[in-house]
């Protein structure tokens, strides 16, 4: 649950980190222009830096649940047994099943946003 409520938030907050984006280009270019003052440049880049920050811990606090997803179900380390002599230990390592089953692989917006990586001017 927690996992899903924060990817949900994550994706809002890159929207609004998207639209912060946009909207400090656009008082730096009306600023260019003699339109407003740096006041308000500065305001639309704090308000820039803020959406950016609470992205980053949001993408955060993904990872985190979702490693403990992972351990909730049971996966992320691999049990120590001792030898079998039944037919499961004779048969080839690829007719084994796999235990503890690999996890899934996590979603590739938690590590990285393609968006996020160019410069900010």
């Amino acid at each position: 649950v927690a996992f899903a409520e924060e990817e949900l938030r994550r994706d809002a907050l890159a929207a609004a980190a998207e639209a912060a984006g946009l909207a400090a280009q656009l008082s730096r270019d009306q600023y260019a222009s003699g339109l407003v003052d740096f006041e308000s440049v500065l305001a639309a880049e704090r308000a820039l830096f803020t959406s950016q920050d609470q992205l980053a811990a949001s993408e955060g606090l993904v990872a985190s649940n979702l490693a403990r997803l992972y351990k909730a179900l049971g996966g992320g380390w691999k049990s120590e047994q001792a030898p079998r002599s039944d037919a499961r230990s004779e048969a080839k390592p690829s007719e084994v099943e796999q235990w503890p089953p690999r996890p899934l692989d996590p979603p590739r917006s938690v590590f990285a946003h393609p968006e996020s990586t160019e410069a900010t001017p």
